[in-house]
């Protein structure tokens, strides 16, 4: 028993507290809490001290300034289409520039969209006749194609004019009908927000250029509600010929095409009323610039021809949206030639890396870097028109 209440006693007083230890803690922890309110005093007029500086920096800076947001590519690359071509079999009878093709951009068979065999009701077929297809763009979504149809040169069809034709179903709505004075509508566009298409629109009535000189116009630019409503000119202010429109991502702004003399350029111009502005004036060509906004607006392409000797070789060009910082992409013939057909394009894939040029006089389609120019192309069938490039939302 005695044993027992020593070990008691001993084990008690090991764990029995030092005399001032309980002091010793009360201390500590005043000091821990002194340390923290100096901490946040000082954390507090590090603060003060940011907030006052920045308060000075904007006074001395005035108000600030908005920042537009740069749009992005909002959609990944599906098919290339394009109006096919039986240059070399002509026994299947049909006409050469009336049937479109959609194809993989890496190869493989093309499948054929729109084709030239004409039952009575064109509302409910994807086909339109045995005419031609003057230009082809896809809706932003990549759910409906706009085509433009032509039965031969200087006619006046009712049937001539803009289509639209939904992908999945095949139903086809005619927007227009280019009827005397209208020769021909083309070069479409459809509006970053799909809701209009821009186009061209050759009439007689509006040339008042003599045959032989180079001022007036023959080109007016439209555009035209999706569904076929409120069409209304786009007024270019002084220049002539205007073709080729080109919507800007953020739909401010139209790119296009125009003579000065005899040559053509690259127009830009804003869509409030502004005069347009000449980008890249020290490359005239004997042919229109066809220029292409990119998805990101940063940058517009274009093509340029000055050899009438050799067929108008063209050349692709890309450069700034003000016309800074210009860079040669790529060369190749024609810009028009004995085929009928030129150089069509250039066309930005949907997610903006690479840029769509159908070769003239028989060349084929062709992919290329929009950064390093390196080309390649799409094997198979050769094209005869128009080209374009799905968007896929």
């Amino acid at each position: 028993m005695i044993e027992e209440r020593e070990l008691f006693e001993r084990a008690v007083q090991r764990f029995a507290p030092v005399d001032g230890s309980f002091e010793r803690l009360l201390d500590r922890r005043d000091r821990k809490q002194r340390n923290k309110r100096v901490a946040a005093g000082v954390v507090a007029l590090l603060l003060a001290a940011l907030v006052i500086g920045a308060a000075l920096r904007a006074i001395q800076a005035g108000p600030p300034v908005p920042v537009t947001p740069t749009p992005s590519p909002s959609a990944s690359n599906g098919d290339v289409s394009f109006v096919g071509s039986n240059l070399i079999d002509f026994s299947d009878d049909l006409n050469d520039f009336g049937i479109l093709f959609a194809v993989d951009p890496a190869g493989g068979k093309p499948r054929k969209l729109l084709d030239t065999e004409c039952p009575s009701d064109p509302s409910v077929t994807t086909s339109c006749g045995r005419v031609g297809i003057g230009s082809v763009d896809w809706a932003p979504d990549g759910t409906s194609i706009a085509y433009t149809l032509f039965e031969s040169p200087g006619s006046a069809s009712e049937r001539d004019g803009i289509y639209v034709m939904d992908i999945e179903t095949g139903q086809v709505r005619q927007l227009t009908s280019c009827t005397d004075p209208c020769v021909y509508q083309d070069d479409l566009d459809w509006s970053p927000d799909g809701s209009r298409i821009g186009y061209t629109e050759s009439d007689p009535d509006s040339c008042t250029r003599p045959s032989d000189t180079y001022d007036g116009t023959c080109h007016l630019l439209y555009s035209i509600a999706s569904d076929g409503n409120d069409r209304v000119m786009i007024p270019t202010g002084s220049v002539v010929d205007p073709v080729d429109p080109s919507w800007s991502p953020d739909g401010s702004s139209i790119a296009f095409s125009a003579r000065a003399g005899e040559y053509w350029f690259v127009y830009t111009m804003a869509l409030d009323g502004s005069e347009p502005v000449r980008l890249a004036a020290e490359l005239p060509s004997l042919r229109p610039t066809q220029p292409a906004w990119s998805p990101d607006g940063a940058t517009i392409a274009f093509v340029t021809g000055r050899d009438p000797e050799n067929g108008i070789p063209f050349a692709l060009w890309s450069m700034n949206a003000d016309g800074s910082g210009r860079r040669h992409l790529y060369d190749s013939c024609c810009m028009f030639g004995g085929a009928g057909y030129g150089v069509q394009g250039p066309v930005w894939s949907p997610d903006g890396t690479q840029l769509l040029i159908m070769q003239g006089t028989g060349g084929g389609v062709v992919v290329i870097d929009a950064e390093s120019g390196d080309a390649f192309e799409i094997p198979g069938r050769k094209p005869t028109g128009p080209i374009a490039w799905q968007p896929v939302p």
